[in-house]
């Protein structure tokens, strides 16, 4: 009986066909080669009858590999926020699906769209894992690195005098303050010969001149420019001392260089002295006669000698011939 199915069957002429040869395409002898993925209808055909048979042809294509970044900076000063992108190949490999996983989520977390949140500055990665049917092809790792930059540095002041041999410090403010405190600042002197500076910012003179100061943070940078000068010198006078002997040994001391004499001002004239008032004559007494010596008062009229008053004052026209001159001149009598 097969023999003779077999020998029927050789005298039959089948025909081959395809639904979608764009999916997959067939040949006389029924050989069907898959072209891309989808689905397509393979169809036997009977010439001459009405026998036909249809074998339905799925086409997969298979995932090789996926790419992704191998970084992400994320600058915080602009967002938190980044995407993993990540590729198949081939692009139309079927039935792939992409898996994304952090390995610090205090720093970032991902979703399973690959949209990473940054929570806080610092690093970790992102893995993600191809997957095709239910079954693992390849992963791939995304380093992330989260940080705030330096958006500007600024000096307390940008100019200055120093002279040799002085230090001055400068304070430098970096921005923004989540950076500030993990900044290094780098400080560096244009003319080292002139003024030196230490990583604190403290600037030395050494010599006159001038120097530019440079502070650095990140690619940001300020300058101050220093002045330095030679102390100035204190000079002293020479003075020269002569001495003058006199009768009671003392001596005058006069200075090289004296200061000028300011003449005082003019005083005005003295009133002229007025003469003593005219003392009360004593009375008593005659012409030639005679004063106790134990009375301040005189007696005697006008003779024609002089008298004294009580003053001392001789008064012409009066003697005492008892009183000699020195007695008169010194008002005894």
């Amino acid at each position: 009986t097969d023999e003779k199915l077999a020998k029927a069957a050789s005298k039959l002429t089948v025909e081959w066909t395809s639904s979608d040869e764009s999916v997959a395409t067939v040949d006389a002898t029924g050989m069907v080669v898959a072209v891309s993925a989808g689905e397509a209808d393979i169809t036997a055909s009977v010439t001459n009858s009405e026998m036909s048979a249809v074998c339905k042809v799925t086409v997969k294509v298979a995932a090789k590999d996926i790419t992704v970044p191998d970084n992400l900076d994320v600058k915080l000063n602009d967002g938190n926020e980044t995407t993993v992108e990540a590729t198949v190949s081939p692009a139309d490999a079927t039935d792939v699906k992409a898996s994304y996983a952090s390995t610090d989520e205090a720093v970032a977390t991902v979703d399973k769209d690959g949209r990473v949140q940054v929570l806080q500055p610092g690093e970790c990665d992102i893995i993600t894992t191809l997957m095709q049917d239910g079954e693992k092809v390849t992963e791939k790792t995304t380093h992330v690195k989260a940080f705030y930059e330096v958006e500007s540095i600024t000096l307390d002041s940008n100019e200055g005098k120093l002279t040799v041999g002085n230090s001055h410090t400068i304070k430098a403010t970096v921005a923004p303050e989540e950076v500030a405190a993990e900044t290094t600042i780098e400080w560096s002197s244009s003319n080292e010969k002139v003024a030196t500076v230490d990583s604190n910012g403290k600037v030395t003179a050494v010599s006159s001149g001038n120097a530019t100061i440079t502070a650095t943070a990140g690619e940001e940078s300020a300058n101050y420019e220093v002045t330095v000068e030679q102390p100035k010198k204190v000079t002293t006078s020479n003075k020269t001392y002569k001495s003058s002997s006199s009768s009671n040994s003392s001596a005058a001391v006069t200075p090289s260089n004296p200061a000028p004499v300011v003449p005082a001002p003019a005083q005005p004239d003295p009133a002229p002295a007025q003469p003593d008032p005219q003392p009360e004559q004593p009375s008593g007494g005659d012409n030639g006669g005679s004063n106790d010596s134990g009375n301040s008062g005189n007696s005697g009229d006008s003779g024609s000698g002089g008298d004294t008053d009580w003053w001392g004052t001789v008064i012409p026209g009066r003697a005492d011939n008892g009183c000699t001159p020195e007695q008169q001149a010194g008002g005894v009598c």
